[in-house]
């Protein structure tokens, strides 16, 4: 059992009292025991507590000389290690006789159900599930992107077990390349005890480098001993795609790349442990990386919470 100044990693059997939700959060038409989704193009997979998918895209030109261009998605999703991945590459082409693209589209998605151990009788404990994600947007057309749909999609909602199923927060960010090549935040939405916020800066919500793109997204959940439980599902999504080029014989590329991972930490007071409906999540993560964790999800919080000050209430 581990025991952290602010994390604990603990997974075995759901304790008994927890009561689990009924329908899937991730797609009512799948079981519960499955905890993780990926699509990739026209790829759709799903797993119990992993799940992984590639796929690809191509488009060919009519006129000779005969070019193609290929569009990819690929994603990850894992509760033993705590991550999310995606990526979505596109290109386009304009040759004077050609004029094809192919855009791209990598989706990751898991859920599963905590239930949080310790908490003094008659009390409660404070407990953030808190998503880190990191990434970057890139293209080789640096004169004209004229990038489309190039994007990344965050999401985590929280929900509660009683006589009824209740969401008690919800947070989603959505963050686009324009046609200028410039990355802003587009969408900003928090429900309930969840927040989202980034390294993006200003009144328009700018990033400084397309290449560093960073945000941070939190549960805000109170166990109590009557009502331990709370169930999360995420999810990741990445897009890619370019208009058509200026002429030139050269291919196009944009990649949309947020596979470097969305790392997923939970962070309570010292003492509290928990366990997992899928009996996995975080439980790859080795004893010198947990503490690794701690101290990045901790440094996150921070700097969450100096963004949310300098900003002020209202800006999202």
């Amino acid at each position: 059992m581990r025991m952290l100044a602010v994390a604990v990693a603990l997974c075995t059997l759901l304790a008994p009292h927890a009561r689990a939700l009924t329908v899937n959060p991730l797609d009512s038409a799948l079981p519960l025991d499955q905890h993780a989704r990926t699509l990739c193009q026209s790829e759709v997979g799903s797993g119990a507590t992993h799940d992984t998918c590639s796929g690809g895209t191509r488009v060919e030109g009519t006129a000779l000389p005969l070019q193609s261009v290929l569009g990819t998605g690929a994603a990850t999703a894992d509760l033993a290690t705590g991550q999310l991945r995606a990526t979505a590459t596109s290109q386009a082409l304009n040759d004077g006789d050609n004029l094809i693209r192919s855009g791209g589209f990598g989706q990751a998605e898991l859920w599963d159900m905590i239930t949080i151990h310790n908490i003094p009788a008659g009390g409660s404990v404070a407990v953030d599930l808190v998503m880190t994600v990191d990434g970057s947007f890139f293209t080789t057309d640096l004169v004209n992107p004229n990038t489309q749909a190039a994007e990344v999609v965050g999401l985590v909602r929280g929900f509660t077990e009683g006589a009824v199923t209740t969401q008690f927060g919800a947070t989603g960010i959505t963050i686009r390349q324009g046609n200028d090549g410039r990355v802003a935040v587009t969408s900003l939405g928090n429900v309930g005890s969840a927040d989202t916020t980034s390294n993006a800066q200003g009144a328009q919500q700018l990033f400084a480098d397309p290449a560093d793109i960073v945000f941070v997204s939190t549960l805000h959940f109170v166990a109590t001993s009557s009502a331990p439980s709370f169930s999360f599902m995420a999810r990741l999504q990445t897009m890619s795609g370019l208009g058509y080029a200026d002429e030139s014989p050269d291919v196009k590329n944009a990649r949309t790349d947020f596979g470097s991972t969305a790392q997923f930490a939970l962070v309570a007071s010292q003492g509290v442990t928990f366990t997992s409906g899928s009996e996995v999540f975080l439980s790859s993560v080795p004893e010198p990386g947990l503490t690794a964790l701690v101290a990045m999800t901790a440094a996150a919080l921070a700097w969450r919470r100096r963004a949310t000050h300098s900003r002020g209430a209202g800006v999202m």
